[in-house]
C-alpha cells in the first residue's frame, strides 16, 4: 500500500508547478467586485426600459458567480438567465452569434436539442484584457434583443475596471 501512495504522490503536481505553468496573467473569472457591480448594472438598464428581468454571471467555468432576480421578474427568469449564461461561455461567443451559426449551418441544429443549452438572445461574454472570463446572461424582458441590450450596457458600463483585473 505504501508503494502504491508513494507512486500516486510523484503523478499529483504541487502548487509551485502549476504556477511555473501558468500562462497569463488574465483572471479566469471575474473577479467578485466586478461581477456584483455587473449584475446591478444590467438589471438597472432593464428597469428603466419598464422589465423586470433575472441576471446571472457566470466565471469561464460556467459557475455561477451572482444570481439577482428583479422580485416582479417571472420564477423562470433566474434559471433562464444563467442558462443564457452558459451558453454563451460553453460556445464561447454571444447567443445572439450562437443562434446565427445555427440558422447558417443546418448541421449545427442538433445544439438546440442539448439539454440546458438554449439558443436565446440574452448571453453575452464578458473579456478582459481580451480574453474570456466568464458571461452575462439576462432574462425577463419580451423578446431576447432587449435581454441582449441590458447585458451589453453592463457589461460595457464596466469595461474598463475588467480591463484591469
Amino acid at each position: 500500500m505504501a508503494c502504491i501512495l508513494r507512486s500516486m504522490a510523484c503523478t499529483i503536481p504541487t502548487v509551485s508547478t502549476i504556477c511555473k505553468y501558468r500562462l497569463s496573467s488574465v483572471p479566469s473569472s471575474p473577479d467578485a467586485s466586478s461581477s456584483w457591480l455587473l449584475v446591478p448594472l444590467c438589471l438597472e438598464s432593464c428597469r428603466k426600459a419598464g422589465f423586470q428581468v433575472a441576471v446571472s454571471v457566470v466565471d469561464s467555468a460556467g459557475v455561477v458567480q451572482v444570481l439577482l432576480r428583479n422580485q416582479l421578474a417571472g420564477f423562470s427568469t433566474p434559471e433562464g438567465a444563467i442558462r443564457k449564461a452558459r451558453a454563451a461561455i460553453n460556445f464561447r461567443t454571444s447567443t445572439p452569434s450562437l443562434a446565427q451559426s445555427i440558422a447558417a449551418n443546418p448541421e449545427a441544429g442538433e445544439i438546440r436539442n442539448l439539454p440546458g443549452v438554449p439558443v436565446l438572445v440574452g448571453g453575452v461574454i464578458i473579456q478582459a484584457e481580451g480574453s474570456m472570463v466568464g458571461a452575462v446572461g439576462v432574462a425577463g424582458a419580451p423578446g431576447g434583443e432587449m435581454d441582449e441590450k441590458c447585458a451589453n450596457a453592463g457589461v460595457e458600463a464596466i469595461q474598463e475596471t475588467l480591463d484591469f483585473l
